[in-house]
């Protein structure tokens, strides 16, 4: 009988183990929030979006297809693709929000109604047209790779071109320059100050120039130019234009 208890004891006992053996475990529910933080990051894109104030400047860049994924804002990264923009009479009252296209190197933004141009964050310029506005002062000291600038039109009393050592053509005709200093501006091929209201100007030192406008400035008298500017004065008059009152002189040379 003490063999028989036993060995029913040690059946009942084996028998427990495999029923708890024998039961389903249960799965821990699948929470979201225990995923990496890296991969919960990298599905949240922050958008930068260039202010525009002026409505006028924001439509022409939408016409112009900046706006790529078409949401009606200009993003930061879609201003930093463009290279050229042709913004010419478009009733534009401000560029604000032009800092934001860093990798401009053309921007044509003549015949609008501009009173104030900040292109300082554009460094990257070689062409800047932004005739018949209304700018009484311009800032191009941080452009020092323009090659062309055309400020003709505007209510400038004086411009400085000072740092634009690799500028070839100049053209800032019909303002109100009573003077215009470009010794620095060696690579200068083409000028034209026309129509301002200069007394004296020298382009001796600007040994590339093969072209001046310089007539409708009435109280003009002497223009000053080495010997071979004299010469091409003669040999290709059409390119050296003054008033009949004014006189090319060398003898003002330093």
């Amino acid at each position: 009988m003490k063999t028989m208890k036993t060995t029913s004891i040690i059946i009942l006992s084996f028998l427990s183990i495999f029923s708890v053996m024998a039961q389903p475990q249960k799965k821990k529910p699948h929470n979201p929030s225990q995923q990496s933080g890296s991969n919960v990051n990298n599905s949240v894109t922050q958008v930068q979006i260039v202010n525009i104030p002026d409505a006028n400047f924001k439509q022409s860049l939408i016409d112009l297809g900046i706006d790529l994924n078409s949401d009606g804002q200009i993003q930061v990264s879609e201003a930093q693709i463009r290279t050229s923009l042709k913004l010419s009479s478009k009733l534009i009252l401000s560029l604000s929000g032009i800092e934001a296209f860093i990798n401009l190197t053309s921007l044509d933004c003549s015949d609008n109604q501009l009173t104030i141009l900040d292109i300082s964050k554009n460094t990257a310029l070689t062409f800047l047209d932004c005739f018949n506005n209304k700018l009484t002062t311009i800032d191009v000291s941080k452009n020092t790779a323009l090659t062309a600038l055309s400020c003709t039109g505007n209510q400038l009393t004086t411009i400085d071109v000072s740092k634009n050592s690799a500028l070839k053509i100049l053209s800032c005709s019909s303002n109100k320059l009573s003077t215009i200093e470009i010794s620095k501006n060696t690579a200068l091929t083409f000028l034209d100050c026309s129509s301002n209201q200069l007394t004296t100007i020298d382009v001796s030192k600007n040994t590339a120039l093969t072209k001046l406008k310089c007539q409708y400035n009435p109280s003009l008298l002497n223009i000053c130019m080495n010997t071979t500017q004299l010469n091409l004065t003669t040999s290709t008059p059409s390119n050296w234009l003054k008033n009949s009152t004014s006189k090319w002189s060398s003898d003002c040379v330093r």
